[in-house]
């Protein structure tokens, strides 16, 4: 092997070792070559280098060997000065907290430029209309989706989409208002599939029993669930889910709970009990799922025992009750 080569495995080895200490022989071993006379002699030149450029240093009543070579040494870090980073750092506007930078300078560098320009934004004094995220991303570099995907140097640096002046959107989910609905706390009930919302739809326009129903579309409502901001809906409002009887229906159920903690979301007990007592002998699942023995937990404590124990019996041997057991004509004799 010739000695640049050697040479320059040897610094790629020095900087990917961990410990802060390495012995002659641990880089003999790292390099993979064959002890000689000529390789001691090349090995001893380049150590010796090294040590002359303080990237080892010879431990103290370290050993040598028949060359004179010490067998152990500091490996010595490079240490970058950052004091002009931290100074630049401290110059950021006095609505940044400069705390989490000024102790990673190093990151502060790799994304200089996206700070430079949420800086100079929060700087101004007009920042102008209100705008969504998105728009405002473009506003600021061009790109629609920057913004979203620096969400992290925003919590870093203290800040949110409000000190941005812009807000998120969220996709609406599709629904039906009961107009005719005159109880004063709103029931609120969302479903999972489509052709059951508009079974559901139908038997509300007829008994008034909900004022508000919600074609959740599967894991949608997962970031769809948003938009009942835009009704009058009070966060201690019982809002209730109906989904198939599965090990995905349970997931989607829980993740909301979960996401939107804010709100009292409850299984609609009384459908899914219904659907217990028609299916008798339940299919297996024929799709691969994702099984939470927790998130199964979580929706077993609102039912009783007798229930839980028909319920925890299917999920043990995977079977499943698609929410279309429930017809019209058995919907009609729940509400």
């Amino acid at each position: 092997m010739e000695k640049n080569e050697l040479e320059q495995r040897i610094r790629e080895i020095l900087k990917k070792v961990k410990s802060q200490n390495i012995t002659l022989e641990e880089i003999y071993q790292s390099t993979k070559i064959v002890y000689s006379p000529e390789i001691a002699k090349q090995m001893d030149i380049i150590i010796g280098n090294l040590v002359q450029e303080n990237k080892l240093e010879p431990l103290k009543n370290a050993r040598k060997n028949l060359m004179g070579t010490p067998l152990k040494y500091r490996i010595v870090r490079y240490q970058k000065d950052y004091a002009e980073t931290k100074q630049e750092i401290m110059q950021l506007h006095e609505k940044i907290n400069v705390q989490y930078y000024l102790k990673h300078p190093e990151e502060y560098e790799e994304y200089r430029d996206e700070i430079f320009k949420i800086n100079n934004f929060i700087a101004l004094e007009e920042k102008g209309q209100t705008l969504t995220v998105n728009e405002r991303s473009y506003q600021i570099w061009k790109d629609e989706k920057k913004l979203k995907q620096q969400e992290n140097i925003l919590k870093k640096l203290g800040i949110g989409f409000k000190e941005l002046n812009c807000y998120e959107t969220y996709e609406p989910f599709f629904y039906f208002e009961n107009n005719q609905y005159n109880e004063k706390n709103k029931k609120v009930l969302i479903i999972e599939n489509r052709d059951t919302f508009w079974t559901f739809k139908k038997i509300a326009e007829k008994y008034q029993n909900f004022y508000l129903i919600i074609y959740g579309e599967g894991k949608k409502i997962l970031n769809s669930f948003e938009y009942i901001e835009n009704f009058n809906i009070k966060k201690e409002t019982d809002i209730l889910y109906f989904g198939d009887i599965d090990y995905e229906g349970i997931n989607i159920y829980v993740s909301l709970v979960q996401t939107y903690s804010d709100y009292h979301i409850l299984p609609y007990v009384v459908a899914y009990h219904k659907m217990i007592e028609l299916e008798n002998n339940p299919n297996q699942i024929k799709k691969k799922q994702n099984k939470r023995e927790d998130y199964i937990e979580v929706f077993l404590n609102y039912f009783d025992e007798e229930d839980r124990k028909k319920l925890r019996n299917m999920f043990e041997n995977n079977f499943y009750i698609p929410q279309e057991i429930l017809n019209y004509e058995e919907v009609e004799k729940i509400v």
